[in-house]
């Protein structure tokens, strides 16, 4: 899931100051407080690729692994 963003980030880099000093106070955030970090880390490896789990459900081809009636 974060591949596809920091390709999509590399590629449209910010222009504008501020965007990019609200980016940076989150990373400092996330530096300085290592209990957030670790349970956000957490949540995130649940989530697995949401990206593409929606991208599948807008074209109709996902597989829940069971069938629905």
């Amino acid at each position: 899931m974060g591949g596809r963003l920091l390709k999509r980030w590399v590629s449209l880099p910010l222009k504008e100051i501020q965007p990019v000093n609200d980016r940076l106070d989150v990373v400092q955030y996330h530096l300085e407080n290592e209990d957030f970090n670790a349970k956000t880390a957490g949540y995130i490896r649940q989530i697995g690729d949401l990206e593409r789990l929606i991208s599948k459900v807008a074209v109709n081809r996902i597989n829940l692994g069971r069938s629905c009636s």
